[in-house]
């Protein structure tokens, strides 16, 4: 029998005593049962396959992924190829809620950024939301330092409740921090930075994109490097990725391997795939996020809780599944590559 595992086009959920859904954001097929061997059209093509249920290969969890996009052969010419190394990008979603950690990890993001209130970019979530996520998600969660919106020049009170926040949200389980902090003439704080870091270990910490608000970027990232801040996120200093990306690209190569430059800010389906091409960059972060009308019945329309650019009070925007697994496993790749064998 030919066995067939190919990454990332589409996804396999297995279902408890059930059928084999195979799905991607646009088609869904239905098979029995695993080992099955069916014919899909794709693209005015008709490809055999074999469905083997092995399950948890590609992602590590609940999905793997088959029938990759391009040229097909006839199976037999495959059959004792070596089999190629697997190499795909890895996408941050950053989210602010037990629905959507959950669903931006079915839809295949391998890590989240935990954070509260993003319509300000970001501030610490509560220690209740990252037990609750943690519980729920096996994919690593970092969470997010930030006591306040607003610029990144603490005061001595604040640093305070960022020591705090850094010792709680490491006993609750984080498997990393976001953090960052800057000097009133736009350098990176490296005192503080160095004594933040220091209260994280062993924990892995990204610069956040603080870094976009610095006088120097280039003196900045050699001085997050000398810090020893795993990675950094960053828009390349500008309104978004996009509009950032030659500063992005110049980054990485500053960077050279010594920290991960991973791109973030307003990126989305239509410009992912230019930001990771033109860059060079092996992450991503973004929400993917879609919107929700609530499922309130009385509504009092007259009355708002927060400041006007606030988010309706009868809308929730949360991490789409499908946009998650668009985005991270389905449509931008680096390479195609197939498993393939036979018994």
């Amino acid at each position: 029998m030919f066995y067939v595992l190919a990454y990332p086009a589409w996804a396999v959920t297995h279902l408890p005593n059930g059928p084999v859904v195979l799905h991607n954001v646009h088609n869904q097929y239905t098979v029995h049962p695993p080992d099955t061997v069916f014919e899909i059209q794709l693209s005015g093509k008709r490809l055999p396959t074999v469905v083997a249920g092995l399950a948890g290969l590609a992602h590590g969890y609940k999905y793997e992924c088959w029938l990759g996009e391009g040229s097909r052969a006839q199976l037999k010419k495959w059959i004792g190829q070596t089999v190629r190394m697997a190499e795909s990008f890895l996408m941050e979603a950053c989210v602010d809620s037990v629905e959507s950690a959950v669903n931006a990890e079915r839809g295949g993001a391998g890590r989240l950024e935990l954070c509260s209130s993003l319509l300000e970019g970001g501030l610490t979530p509560s220690q209740g939301l990252l037990q609750v996520v943690k519980q729920n998600v096996k994919i690593p969660v970092y969470v997010m330092i930030r006591p306040r919106g607003g610029d990144f020049l603490y005061s001595d009170q604040e640093v305070e409740v960022m020591r705090k926040d850094i010792e709680l949200m490491k006993s609750h389980g984080a498997d990393g921090l976001v953090l960052g902090a800057l000097t009133e003439d736009g350098q990176v704080d490296a005192e503080l930075c160095m004594e933040l870091l220091a209260a994280a270990r062993p924990l892995p910490i990204t610069f956040h994109r603080a870094f976009d608000m610095v006088n120097d970027p280039v003196v900045a990232l050699e001085t997050l490097i000398s810090l020893g801040f795993q990675r950094l996120l960053t828009s390349g200093c500008d309104n978004s990725a996009l509009e950032g990306l030659p500063l992005i690209k110049r980054l990485i190569e500053q960077a050279k391997g010594r920290i991960a430059i991973m791109p973030g800010g307003g990126i989305n389906e239509r410009n992912l795939q230019r930001i990771l091409e033109g860059s060079g960059a092996e992450e991503f972060h973004c929400s993917a996020r879609s919107s929700r009308d609530s499922a309130m019945k009385f509504r009092n329309t007259c009355v708002t809780m927060g400041a006007t650019f606030s988010a309706p009070e009868y809308g929730l925007k949360v991490t789409d599944v499908r946009k998650v697994s668009c985005w991270g496993c389905g449509c931008f790749k680096k390479q195609e590559y197939w498993f393939i064998w036979m018994t």
